[in-house]
Parts: C-alpha cells; sequence; structure tokens
C-alpha cells in the first residue's frame, strides 16, 4: 500500500519531459516505476547488489542504475536531473538538511516521503513519557513527525507545492 499511494501522488507530477534522480534506489522497483513516468530515471543506492538485483529486474531502456553515494552522483555533473526522488532515505541520513541543502541547488522539484512518526498514537505518548518508540527501525538516524519535517523544508527557503499522509508516510 506504501508504493500505491507513492505512485497515486506523483503519477500527475512527474512528467514525460523530466529526468528523475531516484536517491536510495535500493533494488530499484521505484525506478522502474518512475520510468515509465518520464524521460529518464537514475537509480543510485551505495549497496552493490541491491544495484545488480535491479539490474536485473528493469529492462527499460530509460533506467540507469548505478552503485556510487548519491550526493557524489548529485554533485558529479555528470547528470542533469528535474526531479529528485527521496522515497524513505532522510530517515536514515546523519544530517537530512545537508542533502536538502544540496539538492535545492540541482533540482526543480524534490519529492519526499518519510514515515509518518505520528501515525501511531501510540508513538506519541511513549515519546512523551520518554520511554522509547515502537516506529524506529534499528537503522533509522531521524523520526519525522508532520511539523518537524515541514519546518525543516521552510527552514530552507524551500515550497512545499503538495503533501500528504496516508498509509503510515508522510509526502
Amino acid at each position: 500500500p506504501m508504493k500505491k499511494g507513492m505512485y497515486e501522488f506523483l503519477e500527475n507530477k512527474i512528467s514525460p519531459e523530466h529526468s528523475v534522480l531516484d536517491f536510495g534506489c535500493s533494488g530499484g522497483v521505484i525506478t522502474c516505476w518512475l520510468s515509465k513516468q518520464c524521460k529518464s530515471v537514475v537509480g543510485v543506492d551505495c549497496e552493490s547488489s541491491r544495484i545488480e538485483y535491479g539490474k536485473k529486474i528493469n529492462t527499460n531502456d530509460n533506467v540507469f542504475l548505478v552503485c556510487d553515494d548519491g550526493k557524489d552522483l548529485m554533485n558529479s555533473g555528470k547528470y542533469s536531473f528535474d526531479v529528485l526522488v527521496c522515497a524513505h532515505v532522510l530517515e536514515h541520513l546523519d544530517n537530512p538538511e545537508e542533502l536538502l541543502i544540496n539538492a535545492k541547488r540541482h533540482f526543480r522539484y524534490i519529492y519526499i516521503e518519510v514515515p509518518d512518526f505520528e501515525s501511531s498514537y501510540l508513538n506519541i505518548s511513549k515519546s512523551l513519557l520518554g520511554v522509547g518508540i515502537n516506529y524506529t527501525d534499528s537503522d533509522h538516524v531521524h523520526e519525522f513527525d508532520r511539523e518537524e519535517l515541514e519546518k525543516q523544508i521552510m527552514n530552507l527557503d524551500m515550497k512545499i507545492l503538495d503533501a500528504e499522509f496516508r498509509y503510515g508516510v508522510r509526502k
């Protein structure tokens, strides 16, 4: 359901003229879907096994999968993109604001999707009591509530064009 919600949210926002970078693409499932919506899409992930898997399942001519650090690829000047897709990436980064500042220089549009901390009232209660939360994965560095993510985006002088809370995620 999470991917279905993303696809429905993006289907009228990604155009056939757009070139897209799928940052942290993992095995490229989202990358493959994006390729049907846009001119070209590069999926980047730092895990070579994920990229190799993605190359097996992605046969579209406009899909390019790269094993690299996404920030390095973004700054390399090797590619030109219109849209950055960051689906379930920011919560894994030590400094998500740094990525957004950098991305702001390179992209016209940025799609961000993160787990919605506030989707569980139990998390909010546990947080207020200081007893830990349920949703945190072992590799998450940050958990974003709705207000926090919006404030961070606005503090970077970026504009939110559309937002949604659905299927336990914030878009």
